[in-house]
């Protein structure tokens, strides 16, 4: 029975660390959009410190711009 509530942990941890992970790569591009900082310089650093892809970077990028706009 330990293993069923080890897994059940283990998954939520991972949702957790992962939600944590979202919320803090938003709160940080929102950052730097609201500094008027160079999206190219945005994209490499998403990249660098949190290993995003150019493509997922952009939509990021775009999303918060899109919200910010409304």
């Amino acid at each position: 029975m330990s293993k069923i509530f080890e897994f059940f942990r283990d998954a939520a941890r991972e949702s957790i660390d992962q939600h944590s992970i979202e919320f803090a790569v938003s709160k940080v591009t929102l950052i730097l959009l609201e500094l008027n900082i160079e999206e190219k310089e945005i994209i490499h650093l998403l990249g660098k410190h949190f290993d995003i892809k150019y493509s997922d970077s952009k939509y990021i990028i775009n999303q918060l711009k899109e919200h910010q706009d409304k």
